[in-house]
């Protein structure tokens, strides 16, 4: 996993006018970490709706269930439209989804995970 905080911002005097590499550099820098309460990096939470039904797990540790889930983005008119597909995974083992569920999800130690769900099916 990259190391997000390895990336230091260069230093800069108060006042000084930065060139557009200057600029790029410190763009970069801040880019390269994550910054609480702003998503400066690829997002850490998804919406959109399953794409296939999510059965619950069967144990938590070692044989959690897996869907498709269709993520949501807004576009320039700031409505929802499909961006990409990812893979969703339920360790929840008294919760089960159907397909076509609209649902959240976070990325949680390594996967994305579902923190939200609507109460039924769209």
């Amino acid at each position: 996993m990259k190391d997000r905080g390895a990336k230091k911002p260069p230093k800069f005097a108060k006042g000084k006018l930065l060139r557009a590499s200057q600029l790029n550099a410190l763009a970069d820098a801040i880019h390269g970490r994550a910054v609480p309460g702003i998503q400066a990096i690829d997002p850490l939470r998804v919406q959109g709706k399953l794409t296939a039904a999510l059965p619950a797990a069967t144990a938590f540790d070692s044989d959690a269930a897996t869907a498709s889930f269709q993520v949501w983005r807004k576009n320039t008119s700031g409505v929802p439209v499909a961006a990409e597909t990812i893979t969703v995974v339920n360790r929840f083992l008294f919760i089960d989804l159907p397909d076509n569920t609209i649902c959240k999800a976070e990325w949680i130690d390594g996967e994305w995970q579902i923190y939200a769900a609507d109460c039924g099916a769209e």
